[in-house]
């Protein structure tokens, strides 16, 4: 199983829009296929079931949002990227799939627990109510990387609480 993470976005006017020559777009997009290109290399000579490498998205590229252009054009790059993959990489028996976690609660997340104000109307937009859990996405990872999801290939998996849908 190989997974890579990347995730932090400010909320700043000045990176509203996103920059095609931003290091953190590059970064998120000329990362990923080189982290994921490893397996390739590992995987030969390549076998039915020869791998199932997955990356981390976010909701935020899935949905419009504002004051995180550059974090949600590069996680859209990211579930778009793994799709195209899961089609070059599927016949030399590779599973490329992504998970797009919502709000957990981790670090990231601490800014919402800044006043119950903001927290409440997360809370309120997000029809679960209540941030996830890091072992929520761990489970997601484990799904991904099992036997269970054999024939899931260049999906985007939405672990969200449902808030990509409200």
């Amino acid at each position: 199983m190989l997974r890579q993470r990347r995730g932090r976005h400010r909320r700043r006017l000045r990176q509203q829009l996103p920059n095609p020559g931003s290091k953190r777009i590059k970064t998120r997009h000329s990362g990923c296929p080189l982290i994921l290109r490893r397996p390739i290399r590992l995987q030969r000579p390549v076998h039915r079931s020869a791998g199932n490498p997955h990356d981390v998205s976010s909701y935020a590229g899935l949905k419009g949002r504002p004051n995180c252009a550059d974090y949600a054009v590069s996680k859209a790059g990211i579930s778009h990227l793994t799709a195209c993959l899961a089609v070059e990489w599927g016949p030399l028996g590779l599973r490329i799939n992504a998970i797009a976690p919502g709000y957990i609660e981790t670090p990231m997340s601490s800014w919402m627990r800044s006043s119950s104000e903001v927290y409440d109307e997360y809370m309120a937009r997000t029809p679960s109510r209540r941030l996830g859990a890091p072992e929520e996405i761990a489970a997601s990872m484990v799904y991904l990387a099992s036997d269970a999801s054999s024939y899931v290939n260049g999906h985007t998996l939405v672990v969200d609480g449902g808030i990509s849908l409200a």
